[in-house]
């Protein structure tokens, strides 16, 4: 994630995954042997609600897009 979103410190990026994992919308695995590897998933109690908001999004682009003409 941290090459994705070059413009977040690791700071402030650790302190929203730990956030998201406390509230469950996120699992974090510790694959670490030697070196530090750690992975992060969505949770299953999230999918559906993210996927309902994502389409929800989607609906409202496709509805703004089209009353403004884009």
């Amino acid at each position: 994630m941290r090459r994705l979103i070059q413009t977040a410190s690791k700071k402030a990026l650790t302190a929203n995954l730990r956030s998201l994992e406390k509230l469950h919308l996120i699992v974090r695995r510790d694959l670490s042997s030697s070196v530090l590897h750690v992975e992060y998933e969505i949770a299953e109690l999230a999918c559906a609600p993210l996927a309902a908001l994502v389409d929800q999004l989607s609906q409202f682009y496709k509805y703004f897009t089209a009353s403004a003409n884009y």
